[in-house]
């Protein structure tokens, strides 16, 4: 049986689960798992989604879509986990580290339904199941989270209108304001929402980014817009995840403070680094020091920068690092390192940082995350972390 499924695309798990099927078709009448697994898997895949869409409204069609898919994958999953049979998921690493909100909101939720439905899920299934949720969750998104991009142009007509064709074929998802003048663009902005300005003069405002580039737009104007917009898109898209998921938890908040989830000894406040390699070295020497974490998880660290890009930057200025849970460590710990002088992180898709959380996650139901992302993506922490008097102590009794 296992022969005649050879010429299909399927991994050697799923054709197991299909030869199990065929094999126990002539018993449907006396033996009810199958149809149990089908039962488990929809409801399991309704309560996940009807979760997500607490906090992203879905419509009818994308719902019953993911729901479709993500009830396929969950049969085949429940099936693996009753019968022991074990996977690995080759994305896993990538997963935790491009989705890591996603990942563990997945992960938290599978941990309710674990005692429910007799099953635990390893991070090799969660991964699997965290990328539906993310691709339902980025999908509703599409709309909402249009970036408003203004053009501020001071050479002529015919100049300008150039850009703003150049500018509109690169990013035509963004929607384009102007060009303006820049007297005009400041006016605009004090009364309109801009996400990004793309400007041939030299300009500075502080709460937007500004890309300065020739009014003819060379390649790497293009190379770099595109850059900023991802590093800008993706941030956007963890702050709407923050403020939904702490929205519909409001009624059960209580205050996290750093101290709740920090050793005191664990954290570090120093005036500069000369690379951010030698940051996250230094982030995670507390942790070494104390051989909670092998220095193959600080090269693993490293390595996932600079295959993977600054995904780890969830909030501005701070990067929340870490490796797998079988690349050398013992158990769940954290570490902090506070830069009073911002340093540029990562060699793609580079960004600036401060902050410095280093998680080392081996236990999934004691992950501290989401709480650490919740403290330092508020406003006030923020300034509070940039100021030229902070101490460890005033780090210590941060909170969310």
């Amino acid at each position: 049986m296992m022969k005649s499924l050879s010429p299909f695309h399927y991994s050697e798990d799923e054709k197991i689960y299909f030869c199990w099927l065929f094999m126990n078709e002539k018993n449907t009448q006396l033996d009810n798992s199958e149809y149990n697994e089908d039962k488990e898997a929809n409801e399991i895949a309704r309560f996940l989604i009807d979760k997500l869409r607490q906090l992203q409204p879905l419509d009818e069609e994308v719902r019953t879509y993911f729901t479709k898919g993500l009830s396929m994958h969950l049969k085949v999953a429940i099936y693996r986990i009753r019968n022991n049979i074990a996977i690995q998921n080759e994305l896993l690493d990538q997963i935790k580290i491009s989705i890591p909100l996603i990942y563990e909101y997945t992960k938290n939720q599978l941990i309710v339904l674990e005692k429910t439905y007799n099953l635990e899920f390893d991070e090799n299934e969660i991964a699997y199941i965290a990328m539906y949720i993310a691709s339902a969750y980025e999908n509703s998104l599409k709309v909402d989270m249009q970036v408003n991009v203004l053009l501020v142009c001071s050479f002529g007509v015919a100049t300008s209108s150039i850009l703003r064709t150049r500018i509109a074929q690169i990013i035509p998802e963004c929607n384009i304001i102007g060009p303006l003048s820049k007297t005009d663009a400041e006016k605009y902005i004090q009364l309109n929402t801009v996400d990004m300005i793309i400007s041939t003069n030299e300009m500075n405002f502080s709460s937007v980014p500004v890309i300065s580039v020739n009014p003819l737009l060379y390649p790497d104007d293009v190379d770099y817009i595109k850059t900023r917009l991802f590093q800008l898109s993706y941030s956007q898209m963890c702050n709407h995840f923050l403020q939904s998921y702490a929205d519909i938890d409001k009624d059960n908040f209580s205050k996290t403070y750093i101290h709740d989830l920090v050793d005191a000894e664990n954290v570090q406040i120093v005036e500069d680094c000369d690379s951010w390699e030698d940051a996250i070295q230094l982030a995670a020497k507390p942790l070494l020091d104390k051989h909670i974490i092998e220095p193959r998880y600080v090269a693993k660290m490293i390595d996932a920068v600079n295959k993977l890009g600054t995904y780890m930057v969830l909030v501005p200025e701070t990067a929340f690092i870490h490796a797998g849970t079988e690349d050398g460590i013992k158990h769940n710990c954290t570490s902090i390192l506070i830069l009073k002088k911002p340093l540029t992180f990562g060699n793609k898709n580079s960004k600036i940082v401060r902050n410095l959380v280093i998680l080392g996650i081996k236990n999934k139901d004691e992950n501290s995350l989401l709480d650490l992302v919740y403290i330092f993506e508020k406003k006030t922490n923020l300034e509070i972390l940039k100021s030229d008097h902070i101490t460890k102590d005033i780090v210590y009794d941060l909170h969310d």
